[in-house]
């Protein structure tokens, strides 16, 4: 160890060794753990400390893991749905449901989906969200990534991705979830993860296959040639 600095004459502050820093830098943050605030389900406030070493961690597990990061399910033209069903009527009556175009980046939330207008489908109605990215660029080589976040629930569900004029590309389903568990940043939920090649797409319908509970919602988020979350 270093010996400590000598003090200037006449100066008699004390000085400490880089050693010294250190370890009082230490010792503070051992006997002041970082902590957290937030506001439980009846409205009290309560705080808990964390372990700020395992989140950062964390964060570069999660950093690396996105750097090899590969899609559930891809949407390239070779894949596209039989001109036939392109050419169908399927969804045009649906126009007026889907809002403007997503930003990147931006997440939309999505609540329970009987709030919308029901799908039709030949195994009858389905309770569906619509929402819409826009359509690519043509000019360029383009992998929009498309992610889907269940949260309330168990849910089995399938995707639709239509062109600009509301006909149907793909149908995607059911969608391989994976399982996130909670942790305290968030809740638990089930997420899927969409590499769209196809400049056309522009749109999509979502419905579970099942009736879904009160509580389920889906938070939607895309980026270009990047993980939207």
């Amino acid at each position: 160890m270093s010996s400590a600095p000598l003090s200037p004459p006449g100066d008699s502050e004390v000085y400490l060794t880089e050693e010294q820093v250190d370890q009082k830098i230490k010792d503070y943050d051992e006997e002041n753990p970082p902590f957290f605030i937030w506001m439980d389900g009846e409205g009290r406030i309560q705080s808990q400390t964390f372990d700020q070493e395992a989140e950062q961690e964390a964060a570069a597990a999660v950093k690396q893991s996105r750097a090899d990061i590969s899609a559930d399910h891809i949407l390239a033209p070779p894949f596209r749905l039989p001109l036939k069903a392109t050419q169908s009527a399927c969804c045009g009556a649906y126009a007026d449901q889907f809002g403007k175009p997503l930003t990147a980046f931006r997440s939309l939330e999505l609540f329970n989906p009987v709030r919308f207008r029901p799908f039709y489908t030949r195994e009858g109605n389905r309770q569906a969200w619509y929402f819409r990215i826009g359509a690519g660029s043509d000019q360029e080589f383009s992998q929009r990534l498309l992610g889907l976040r269940f949260r309330g629930g168990d849910v089995s569900a399938t995707l639709i991705a239509l062109n600009k004029d509301k006909k149907p590309l793909y149908q995607t389903g059911p969608l391989a979830l994976h399982y996130v568990p909670e942790t305290w940043r968030s809740v638990d939920f089930l997420e899927t993860l969409i590499l769209i090649e196809d400049p056309d797409v522009d749109s999509f319908i979502l419905y579970p296959d099942q009736t879904t509970s009160d509580d389920l919602s889906v938070e939607i988020r895309w980026a270009d040639g990047e993980p939207p979350f």
